[in-house]
């Protein structure tokens, strides 16, 4: 390379400099530990140094033999051939993938004969018969796993339960609070996570208990199994037993009377029909001189009285009902939002009362709002 005898505004020092970069232009590169490097092949660099791409490759800023079209590969700073070879984890182990070479974490194991059960290399492989049960294989023809527990299919113990097998034909699993059991259906089932006595098709389950079916002495009440006849009427109302035919059951309490004695239910107690009502399922009255106007309790009997609101007002009376309040009215008056108007001496407009009579409703107009913000701009 030859270095130009004149350059313009480049005085002594810069042409030192300009000498010095021909000078290393056309040495031979200097490579690792003072070694210098032939450019056969096109020049790239790998950081700082310069490598041959027909020969080396750059992995990591560190200079390696072997080149992506020689079948190499870069396992972080390192090559490796990837024809025989495979990086996992950074670390290059032998095996190819595609000679059916996979990686187990740091390690290489054949997919044909070996399995990667929780980071480890074991025997055996799902196309031999086999799959992972924790950190090891089992044979899924003649064993099972049952929470990384390795069980013998015997017997026909076709299931788990928690680490034990069973034959669901004959058995069943109660799963309980982190706890698991096997039990006979014969003889057992399972309630709550316990296993109780008596079975499925006989029994029920109460709770973490079990009572029969069949008999009629016995009834589930919040999870208690109590004594009761359900034949003769017998329920439940809370905890306790009561007999539906001559009581009834009041958010929660027993009181005397019940449907076929003509009594229901208001809130906590019993009424009876015949002379009594409920208002709002809360309050009882008699109706010969009270009525229930929206969940209230108000005066008059429904002859006499009409509800206005849970108000009640005098229907021959001058009082008159306009919009859910009672108020004074009288012959010929008529309601107007909330007040009473005779329309031959007032007005209604937009629930407003007007004097004067067949006066026209108009809508006052509002100035724009730009109007308003230029008049209060003007006074000030």
């Amino acid at each position: 390379m030859s270095l130009p005898t004149s350059v313009p505004s480049c005085r002594a020092p810069c042409r030192m400099v300009l000498l010095a970069v021909a000078v290393l232009l056309a040495l031979p590169d200097l490579g690792v530990n003072g070694q210098f490097r032939s450019m056969v092949g096109r020049r790239e660099y790998c950081g700082l140094v310069a490598y041959n791409t027909a020969e080396e490759m750059c992995c990591g800023e560190d200079i390696q033999p072997g080149t992506p079209e020689m079948g190499f590969a870069c396992c972080e700073k390192k090559s490796y051939y990837s024809r025989s070879e495979i990086c996992c984890g950074g670390q290059v182990r032998a095996g190819s993938e595609a000679f059916g070479y996979n990686c187990c974490e740091f390690n290489s194991y054949n997919i044909a004969t070996e399995s990667c059960c929780q980071g480890k290399v074991t025997s055996g492989s799902e196309a031999t018969g086999f799959a992972c049960c924790g950190a090891t294989t089992y044979r899924t023809a003649t064993e099972m796993c049952c929470i990384d527990r390795i069980q013998p299919k015997i017997e026909g113990k076709n299931k788990c339960c928690g680490i034990e097998s069973y034959n669901d034909k004959t058995h069943g699993c109660c799963d309980g609070v982190n706890v698991f059991s096997v039990y006979e259906r014969e003889s057992g089932m399972c309630c709550s996570g316990h296993i109780a006595s008596g079975p499925e098709w006989t029994h029920a389950c109460c709770g973490i208990h079990s009572y029969p079916t069949a008999e009629n002495s016995k009834l589930c009440c919040v999870n208690e199994v109590v004594g009761g006849d359900r034949l003769l009427g017998d329920e439940c109302c809370g905890i306790s037993v009561y007999n539906k035919h001559d009581k009834s059951c009041c958010m929660g309490h027993i009181m005397g009377g019940s449907a076929t004695t003509g009594h229901a239910c208001c809130g906590p107690e019993t009424i009876d029909l015949a002379v009594e009502s409920c208002c709002g399922n809360r309050t009882r009255y008699k109706g010969i001189d009270e009525q229930c106007c929206n969940g209230n309790v108000a005066q008059g009997s429904m002859m006499e009285f009409a509800c206005c609101g849970q108000m009640s007002y005098e229907i021959a009376s001058d009082q008159m009902c306009c919009g859910n309040v009672v108020i004074m009215g009288g012959p010929g008056f008529m309601c107007c939002g909330n007040s009473a108007f005779h329309p031959s001496i007032h007005s209604c407009c937009q629930g407003q009362v007007l004097p004067g009579p067949n006066r026209p409703c108009m809508r006052l107009r509002q100035p724009p709002r730009n109007k308003i913000r230029q008049v209060f701009q003007r006074r000030g």
